[in-house]
């Protein structure tokens, strides 16, 4: 009988050009990696198998995120520590694993992430996007798989802070609930339709705890 594998955590960097490597992409990468890297993930079934790899909450393609998880598969007794060293090497430019470790608590409990949403006109820009996305109800037109509708993203945002490069977004990203900071661009563009706010995005982390607090990932 085969032994359970043991449920493993990759944190990584995703920053540079490799912000326009897809999720799909991105995954092969990592399983090619692995490979590479002789490290003994777990794999798929099937005639071509390959590591099998979960990311929760996909990043958007051209987001680049400094904290970003990979949930793996290792043998028990297989040291996890040593994953960064040997798996980096083998990595492309902008992708960096920098920690590995069994996983605690699941995925499906994140809340909230975290962006950084770097302006133009930095904390100019910032303070005034602040101010504008901090009204109620805040509608924008919000598209899903099967259809687009008006949606008030209010109840979605749990903090907004000015900072000197922009502004910081600290949103929903559960099973239930997920706003992409993207529909933050959207608002901003509805709101101030004679200003120019041109965004670039990165994920800093996620959050378990409802309040946003405890448990940065």
């Amino acid at each position: 009988m085969e032994e359970e594998k043991v449920k493993t955590r990759l944190r990584f960097q995703k920053v540079g050009a490799a912000a326009f490597i897809s999720h799909l992409d991105l995954m092969r990468t990592l399983g090619r990696a692995l490979s590479r890297a002789e490290i003994p993930a777990a794999k798929t079934n099937g005639y071509n198998p390959h590591a099998y790899i979960s990311i929760p909450c996909a990043l958007s393609l051209g987001y680049e995120g400094t904290r970003e998880m990979a949930e793996i598969g290792l043998p028990p007794g297989f040291d996890p520590g040593w994953i960064p060293e040997r798996i980096n090497p083998v990595l492309p430019k902008g992708i960096l694993v920098t920690e590995a470790y069994p996983i605690a608590r699941k995925s499906a409990e994140i809340a909230f992430a975290e962006y950084d949403l770097i302006l133009e006109r930095g904390k100019e820009g910032g303070a005034r996007a602040a101010e504008l996305l901090r009204a109620s109800p805040l509608v924008v037109l919000k598209k899903s798989k099967r259809r687009e509708e008006e949606t008030d993203i209010a109840p979605l945002i749990r903090r907004i802070e000015p900072a000197e490069y922009g502004f910081r977004a600290t949103v929903a990203c559960s099973a239930s609930e997920n706003l992409n900071p993207r529909l933050l661009s959207e608002a901003l563009k509805k709101l101030a339709p004679d200003e120019t706010f041109r965004v670039r995005m990165t994920r800093r982390g996620r959050f378990f705890d409802q309040t946003a607090e405890e448990e940065f990932l």
